[in-house]
């Protein structure tokens, strides 16, 4: 995670086309200590009439949680670092076990950029995502694509990937696409409150893991789990 976390004009167009039209006051759960970085931020003024000296900035960045909040939501972030009011949590373990069992379908909305390739328990990182969230709330990623981001994290995504996730567990696909040439972004909706699919049905997904690369050494890089 650490500095290669961050939400850019791509990412934060994304979101907004899935969450403009959704009421105040909900719960959204963001993964990782977010921070809005510079093309995130141009975004944020084309666009909106905030006040952007509201916000905190580090290092030229926005810390997410506040912007969020300022938009009318219940805000909760997860990050295995636990900085900038996150929550610390190991997404490699069990929430429904864990002293967070609190948050089974607790959010409304879950906002995942760029945090999932870094998980190395895939079956139980999107377990743990589709058993916090309600029935009818909303799934955002934005995550690698295949074929990009050499060295960045352990494993890619394309859009078979999301078809079949959603297919299996019975999602309705709301957006999926390319974008930026590296990023695969998807939204979808829970429809129902049936149990995550087992994880040889999820060992079947055409998951994309790229080997060899400095993100498994976690001497080095302690938050890329």
């Amino acid at each position: 995670m650490g500095d290669a976390m961050g939400v850019r004009i791509h990412a934060m167009d994304f979101i907004h086309q899935n969450i403009d039209n959704l009421e105040d006051n909900l719960k959204i759960l963001v993964m990782g200590n977010q921070y809005i970085k510079g093309s995130g931020i141009d975004y944020i003024t084309e666009n909106y009439d905030y006040d952007m000296n509201n916000f905190t900035y580090v290092n030229g960045q926005i810390i997410a949680k506040e912007y969020f909040t300022a938009l009318g939501y219940q805000h909760t972030a997860i990050d295995l670092n636990g900085k900038e009011g996150s929550i610390q949590f190991d997404l490699r373990k069990p929430i429904a076990k864990s002293n967070r069992a609190d948050f089974i379908d607790s959010f409304d909305v879950m906002i995942d950029i760029g945090n999932s390739e870094h998980v190395d328990n895939q079956y139980m990182n999107f377990k743990n995502l589709h058993d916090v969230c309600k029935v009818e709330s909303t799934f955002i990623y934005v995550l690698p694509k295949e074929g990009h981001w050499k060295g960045h994290c352990k494993y890619k995504y394309n859009l078979d990937f999301f078809k079949k996730l959603a297919e299996v567990n019975g999602y309705e696909i709301l957006m999926l696409e390319e974008r930026n040439e590296r990023d695969i972004c998807c939204s979808m909706k829970k429809k129902t409150s049936d149990e995550f699919m087992s994880e040889d049905e999820f060992k079947k997904l055409p998951l994309i893991i790229e080997s060899g690369n400095k993100f498994n050494d976690r001497t080095l890089y302690p938050y890329a789990y």
